[in-house]
């Protein structure tokens, strides 16, 4: 990589990066979504910003390593309150916009919060109602201007006397000085599938050796921009945010997920954090676009895959230089083709699009590397400060999820089924205030469980094969691998969601959520639209158990799903069945849907519908 920058501490780093970058130069995009413009915030400005708050921060009496809380959508003053809260040596607790309040006053409970900072007035109200009988003080971060508000903002919060501020600066300066690589950094909670969720310390030598390992990236420095689309919760995004940051790349900050698109088209990112269904959601709409073309655009389309593939696997992956006539070959039908597409999508500048959070689907995958789309896979934890492994550009095996990251050591516990075990310095120093739990995930010599099955090869190539606690036996002997089928069910535009059940039983089935507009639009003209309607039709149940069938053909015999269910309802964070990081809650899914369950094994196969 050319550009390689010194890593500073988080507490330095605003003012590093006025020094080394400029401090004109941008830091954040932010978007004003009444213009659609986005305006940039200089390295000075937010340097500013971080100062102003830490100063209130200490004005309001936040000790050192105390926790201080911060609930709300994606904004440019997350990530300052982030660094602001290093500077007086305390620590950031995100928490999920989307949580419930059951699981926010369980945070703030646990993590005896003073402070917490929401982002806008709706926010601010049901906090308030939450912690209204605790000693914590909410303070919002940009409450409507379409209604009365009375309660603390933000700006009223950073609001001082030059002097009153320059006192705090000397005290907020002595602070740093006794700044420790041992220092809790953040505590973010981890949502689980199952129980109540957990503190996950990350101390600052955790963040710092986290980051150090990804300066291998390639293309990361002033100039380029990648774009926020996950949330600031989420270890994922909280540590790529944090990498740009260091390496000089602006952020573009994308407050609101149904945006995304509209910020791709606007911005162009080199960069964006992602999960597996948006490259998913993105390659069915392509091949559908495909498919409903004039037959000469199909036949070019078919062309330039096949030659798109063969240039990928054989040159892209292996980081071999190609011979003149296949890179000419291959850059024609780029320029006619895929270059169209993704300038169209907004993700004609992608350098690196860091993927993880799930599996993701190995036909996806090269179909999308052979596009051109720059997806980088790996695989990590928040126990881990994210990454444990990814994929290198030019040296990589597709399907595996990367090469494990230097400072760490990977150890397959074949003993537990394969599990992966993960020892090093960003691995977290154990849950907080959860003793007995830390004694049960922490080996002996000091290698934590991550609850993952998987393997490695001599190259310290990562394979995934699934979550522990999900792969499940039937009652004929044969395990399943429930995330993987259905990650294969889920490539069918048809298909929204699915959950496949078959532990202790003699049969796999499953529980789904189609697309039921794609559904009744399979059915053809006069067909019913009311999802309650065509989960009953039989025409429509025909058509479901022809696309489940043709997603599965390749597997064996026994992990063919033999009946389902058609779901009216998503599966969603409302209602309980998914986790703020959209994973599903398999064991309260299954719970749910006993009733539905218990019949597809007890009916006859007259009653139900059997694949």
């Amino acid at each position: 990589m050319s550009h390689t920058p010194e890593i500073y501490p988080l507490c330095q780093l605003p003012d590093a990066n006025v020094e080394r970058y400029g401090a004109a130069a941008p830091c954040l995009l932010i978007r004003d979504n009444a213009s659609r413009t986005w305006h940039e915030m200089s390295q000075q400005a937010f340097a500013d910003l971080t100062h102003r708050m830490a100063a209130a921060l200490l004005r309001f009496g936040i000790r050192p390593q105390e926790g201080v809380a911060i609930l709300s959508e994606n904004k440019g003053e997350f990530l300052a309150l982030d660094l602001a809260v290093q500077q007086i040596r305390a620590f950031s607790i995100p928490i999920y916009a989307s949580s419930a309040a059951g699981e926010i006053r369980h945070i703030v409970t646990e993590a005896e919060i003073r402070l917490i900072f929401v982002g806008d007035d709706r926010q601010h109200s049901m906090v308030s109602e939450v912690v209204k009988d605790l000693d914590c003080t909410v303070v919002c971060i940009e409450p409507s201007e379409r209604r009365p508000f009375d309660g603390i903002r933000l700006t009223d919060f950073t609001q001082m006397e030059e002097g009153e501020y320059e006192r705090y600066r000397a005290e907020i300066k002595e602070r740093m000085a006794d700044y420790s690589l041992d220092d809790i950094a953040f505590i973010l909670y981890t949502s689980g599938t199952t129980g109540t969720s957990k503190g996950v310390p990350l101390t600052q030598r955790n963040i710092i050796t986290a980051i150090k390992a990804h300066l291998v990236i390639e293309g990361m420095k002033p100039g380029r921009v990648s774009l926020m689309f996950l949330p600031l919760a989420h270890i994922f995004e909280k540590m790529f945010s944090l990498l740009c940051l260091q390496c000089g790349v602006t952020i573009a900050v994308n407050e609101n997920a149904r945006s995304l698109f509209h910020s791709l088209k606007e911005v162009h990112p080199h960069f964006m954090c992602s999960v597996p269904r948006l490259w998913e959601k993105l390659h069915q709409g392509l091949m559908k676009y495909v498919r409903e073309a004039p037959k000469s655009l199909q036949s070019v389309a078919r062309r330039a895959m096949s030659v798109a593939t063969a240039y990928q696997e054989k040159y892209i992956s292996t980081g071999r230089r190609a011979p003149l006539l296949r890179r000419l070959q291959y850059k024609f039908y780029d320029n006619i083709f895929f270059h169209t597409i993704k300038k169209r999508l907004g993700i004609d500048r992608g350098l690196v699009f860091p993927t993880s959070g799930a599996a993701l689907n190995e036909h996806v995958y090269r179909s999308l590397l052979s596009m051109g789309i720059p997806i980088m896979y790996g695989y990590g934890l928040t126990e881990t400060t994210a990454s444990v492994s990814f994929s290198r550009q030019g040296d990589f095996v597709i399907s595996s999820v990367g090469r494990v990251i230097d400072p760490v050591e990977v150890r397959i516990d074949e003993s537990e089924g394969g599990e992966i075990l993960v020892r090093g310095d960003t691995v977290t120093p154990g849950y907080y205030k959860r003793p007995e739990e830390n004694a049960k995930v922490f080996t002996a010599d000091g290698f934590f469980r991550t609850g993952d099955l998987g393997r490695m090869d001599e190259k310290r190539n990562l394979f995934y094969i699934e979550r522990k606690k999900d792969l499940y036996k039937t009652s004929n002997g044969k395990y399943i691998a429930p995330n993987f089928l259905e990650g294969q069910i889920l490539q069918d535009e048809l298909f929204s969601q699915v959950v496949t059940i078959g532990d202790k039983r003699n049969y796999v089935t499953a529980l789904v959520v189609p697309d039921y507009k794609v559904l009744s639009e399979l059915m053809g003209e006069g067909a019913p639209t009311d999802p309650k309607e065509l989960a009953e039709n039989e025409e429509a149940q025909r058509i479901v158990k022809e696309h489940i069938n043709a997603t599965l053909r390749e597997q064996a015999d026994y992990e063919q799903v033999r009946r389902f269910v058609l779901l009216t309802e998503p599966f969603s964070i409302e209602n309980g069945l998914l986790t703020s990081t959209m994973k599903i809650r398999r064991a309260r899914i299954i719970e749910c849907y006993t009733p539905e369950i218990d019949a597809m094994y007890g009916y006859s196969v007259d009653e139900k519908p059997e694949l």
